[in-house]
């Protein structure tokens, strides 16, 4: 069984991923998730998941930030994908 990790600093977007996709049925065991990004690196790296599922702009630390850190502790044996801000979401750069 593979294992899933989720970082989001938003409470509701983890609590869909939790429900929306019947995890167990694809083979992954959730492993953890966290709202904090600089508490979420350490957890991946203790508990090395194969797949990190996460926000790509975090308060306090972004997403390419953890990414970075999660490459640096695990040896980059997680694979991650980053969850994209919507279109319309005011923290989303405009093109120039």
């Amino acid at each position: 069984m593979f294992k899933v990790y989720f970082a989001d600093d938003e409470q509701p977007i983890i609590d869909e991923l939790l429900h929306i996709v019947d995890w167990r049925a694809h083979d992954f065991s959730v492993c953890g998730w966290n709202a904090d990004a600089r508490a979420a690196i350490g957890e991946i790296a203790a508990r090395n998941p194969d797949l990190v599922i996460a926000d790509i702009h975090m308060d306090g630390v972004s997403g390419l930030e953890l990414a970075e850190a999660v490459i640096r502790l695990t040896g980059s044996k997680s694979k991650l994908v980053f969850k994209p801000l919507p279109q319309d979401d005011p923290r989303k750069r405009k093109p120039d």
